[in-house]
């Protein structure tokens, strides 16, 4: 299981392309990860990033999507929350899988 996806909103089309860059190539990964046919593993929370807010295509109806800056860490604080969030929930996990097992 996949917890966390950090995703780029800008995407190159094939791996090592990096001249088809495409401005919604996160969406579509994201779109791809949501049909329910595909074989990638679903992650349980996913946050876009993206350096070119104003260029972007819609992301996603639940993920946010953040600004990225190279000159500014705004972006971090969210990143750290959902971290930390992803960090509980683990713990909480496997306590109740410890209890259960007893």
């Amino acid at each position: 299981i996949v917890d966390l996806l950090i995703l780029d909103q800008y995407l190159p089309l094939r791996k090592g392309k990096s001249e088809d860059i495409l401005k919604d190539g996160g969406f579509q990964l994201l779109s791809e990860i949501s049909r329910k046919e595909t074989k990638i593993n679903t992650p349980r929370y996913i946050i876009g990033l993206s350096q070119y807010l104003d260029e972007c295509p819609k992301f996603s109806d639940i993920w946010s999507l953040l600004e990225y800056s190279p000159t500014h860490t705004k972006w971090c604080n969210p990143l750290i929350k959902i971290l930390k969030h992803i960090a509980a929930v683990n713990v909480n996990e496997s306590i109740n899988n410890s209890i259960k097992k007893i």
